[in-house]
């Protein structure tokens, strides 16, 4: 028997009701399998940090650069960017990257692995230490390093690091701002 008229609106309304919840489902269901996959790649992701490292300030030293991925999985195409920067003034909060001191690439970098570098502090002579030691000049090893996750269709990911020279420890500490600080783009 088919339905006519009045009787096919009437059943057609019925339903209106049990779609609608069945397309919230569907919504919900989307909504939480993004969240469950955004807390894996999270979880799993690569996370790669510095340590910086002058042992004197002295004119031929080196500055050593030792990056660390601490993730489960690997960080690809890296690229650490690094400038001393000597200075009477204070970097303030949004360091620029001029001409860069040093680059380095790297093409993969292993959980739980590291990669050092360093940088010869060739360009920095004696009068500059004198300054830096005893008439308020300051010295600076600001940098960023970027990479990717293994993740599809993932931000590009950059670690921001800053440290200056402290007189009274004689060794590099953290800047007030931007160290080891990421962020994504």
């Amino acid at each position: 028997q088919y339905l006519r008229g009045p009787q096919m609106v009437h059943y057609a309304s019925a339903l209106i009701p049990h779609a609608a919840g069945a397309h919230s489902s569907g919504r919900i269901a989307d909504d939480s399998l993004r969240a469950t996959k955004t807390s894996f790649e999270q979880e799993q992701r690569a996370w790669v940090g510095p340590l910086i490292d002058l042992p004197e300030l002295a004119a031929g030293k080196r500055i050593g650069i030792r990056l660390t991925n601490s993730g489960r999985t690997p960080a690809v195409g890296m690229q650490t960017i690094v400038n001393v920067v000597i200075t009477r003034n204070p970097l303030g909060t949004h360091y620029q990257y001029p001409k860069p001191t040093a680059t380095f690439s790297y093409a993969v970098l292993y959980p739980q692995t590291q990669f050092d570098m360093s940088l010869d502090m060739d360009f920095v002579s004696s009068a500059d230490i004198d300054q830096i030691n005893y008439r308020g000049l300051r010295l600076y090893v600001v940098g960023k390093t970027t990479y990717h996750d293994i993740f599809k269709d993932t931000p590009l990911h950059t670690t921001e690091f800053c440290k200056t020279w402290d007189l009274r420890r004689k060794s590099l500490v953290s800047c007030d701002a931007n160290d080891g600080i990421e962020s994504v783009n």
